[in-house]
This record gives structure tokens, sequence and C-alpha cells, in this order.
């Protein structure tokens, strides 16, 4: 818990090893993330696809809103090859927590919701 933040925890599954590869897949753990973040009880989404378009906008040298936009409107593209490659890069920081968003069969997304508050009052 962060100082009046409780996460939610969700596990993505492709039912396939390597669906997450594919970029319908893929794109759709994105929607996702954004749909998520979008509520007004969300203070922050951590997933894969936010990840993977962070370190895509990075190695083309540019700041992550405007690559996202442009992506967005498909002025940019995102194919299965450069997922693959941004996941193995992911991988290689070890255990650092960013490097497990994706399981090793590239088939269960890890995406997690930071809830700005929650109420468990108990009325009785």
């Amino acid at each position: 818990l962060l100082a009046g933040t409780n996460t939610l925890e969700l596990m993505v599954d492709s039912h396939r090893t390597g669906g997450l590869l594919d970029v319908e897949t893929f794109t759709a753990v994105g929607r996702l993330e954004e749909v998520l973040a979008r509520s007004p009880l969300v203070g922050a989404v951590v997933g894969p696809f936010a990840e993977v378009i962070r370190l895509e906008a990075a190695l083309h040298g540019e700041s992550y809103a405007p690559f996202r936009r442009s992506l967005d409107r498909g002025e940019r593209t995102l194919g299965s090859e450069q997922i693959q490659q941004a996941l193995l890069l992911r991988r290689s920081l070890g255990d650092a927590p960013s490097a497990r968003r994706v399981d090793d069969q590239d088939r269960r997304a890890h995406v997690t919701v930071f809830v700005r508050s929650a109420s468990f009052s108990l009325e009785m």
C-alpha cells in the first residue's frame, strides 16, 4: 500500500504461448491499460503495453506522449518484431519489477492498477 493507495494486480492471459507477440492481442492489453487509467478512482496503471511504447519512443529519440499519439492516430505502427525485441530488452534488466510484466512464454501480462481510494466502512 502507498499512502492511501490500494493496488490491484491483474493477470491477462492470451491463452497461448507467444500470444502477446500478436499485435492485436498486445494492443488489447494496451486498451485495457487505457480504460483503467481513465477511471477517476485510478491514480496510475503500470503495464507492459505502455512500457513497450516508452521504450520504442526512447529508441526513436522521442518523448512518450507524442510518440503514443502518433501511434494512436495510425501515423506509426507497432509490429510483433518490435514487441518481441522490447520484451527481450526488458527481460535483460534481470530482477527489475518492469522486467516481469510479461511471462517468459509471452502468454500472460501483468498489469498493476493503483486505486486512489477505497471505502471499507462498515455500516451497521
